[in-house]
């Protein structure tokens, strides 16, 4: 018996100094290029300046190498493995219609961005609920977006059908924000730093019941963004998925830790006042997961299978 405790504490001590040479040969080798197939919007903007200037990405030894396009062009990119792209910016239902429609093997390996349904109407207008916005005027991103297909399945969720219950018009964030301002649309949803300028303008209030209605069911935030890579980058590459994995959750923990560090990025983020830096380090930091939620993808997907969105839930969805 005391043989075998004396073996396994030696066998642990021999694992603590194997990592150990790991990590003093990960910070002696030269940093590992990962490109990386994103869009510019300043909530992503901001996240990337913060691994970069804050040390996450050479703490894990890695260096970061943006090759940016619109939203739909970033997956595609990835998806076709064009110009030398190893990881991309994808939404979990789209991944799923990629490895479908063009039998391939794209897994997402880390979180990156929760959905959070900000339903921006003017503050005089006189909608006060979700149901009060039925038959009127939305803009939203285009039908193929990450930002229409959470939404579509957040009001099927709660009970209504974004096709058949209102006015749809496709546009992109600047478009929706404009039609919002001069009245030609009802209701707007944009990203999370568009959604706190907005508000701390004092011209716009948001009814943000898709949240409520979601997390009833899922008790956690959609997922709406992770980072994905083929299947055999992944494994060819498992120590750097995982250096990578950790510098966005380390980046995304220092973030919730400290808030004060948006006051750096005010102009990247478009704040413009007082209100608009207070309501953004309220709500920003909650935008990046520090962990990633299995639960809350697999129901995500599994609402998606029983809606029509994606044929089925695949058995096979991130990497570890």
């Amino acid at each position: 018996m005391q043989k075998k405790i004396l073996l396994a504490a030696i066998l642990v001590i021999l694992s603590g100094a194997v990592w150990y040479y790991y990590d003093i040969m990960q910070e002696n080798s030269a940093p590992t290029t990962v490109v990386v197939s994103s869009v510019s919007v300043p909530d992503l903007d901001f996240l990337f300046a913060v691994m970069k200037d804050k040390g996450f990405a050479k703490n894990n030894n890695i260096e970061l190498r943006l090759v940016l396009s619109n939203p739909g062009e970033a997956e595609r990119k990835l998806a076709y493995r064009e110009a030398g792209i190893d990881v991309a910016v994808f939404n979990p239902i789209a991944l799923v219609r990629a490895n479908e429609a063009k039998n391939i093997q794209l897994r997402a390996f880390a979180p990156l961005f929760d959905t959070f349904h900000s339903i921006l109407v003017k503050k005089d207008s006189a909608y006060q609920t979700l149901a009060d916005l039925k038959g009127k005027k939305l803009a939203i991103r285009p039908q193929e977006s990450a930002a229409y297909n959470a939404t579509a399945i957040a009001m099927r969720v709660a009970g209504l059908d974004i096709q058949k219950d209102f006015r749809i018009t496709f546009t992109d964030i600047p478009g929706s924000i404009g039609l919002l301002n001069t009245g030609d649309v009802d209701a707007t949803l944009v990203p999370t730093s568009a959604t706190v300028n907005l508000l701390a303008s004092g011209k716009f209030r948001s009814i943000e019941k898709l949240d409520e209605n979601w997390h009833s069911i899922a008790n956690a935030q959609m997922p709406f963004i992770d980072f994905a890579a083929h299947k055999d980058w992944l494994e060819a590459n498992k120590k750097v998925a995982y250096r990578f994995r950790k510098m966005f959750l380390e980046s995304a923990e220092y973030i919730r830790d400290n808030p004060d560090v948006i006051n750096e990025y005010k102009d990247m983020l478009g704040i413009k006042n007082d209100e608009g830096l207070r309501l953004m380090k309220e709500r920003l930091p909650l935008l990046y997961p520090t962990s990633w939620n299995d639960s809350a993808h697999t129901i995500l997907l599994q609402k998606a299978a029983d809606l029509k969105f994606i044929k089925s839930v695949p058995g096979e969805y991130y990497f570890e």
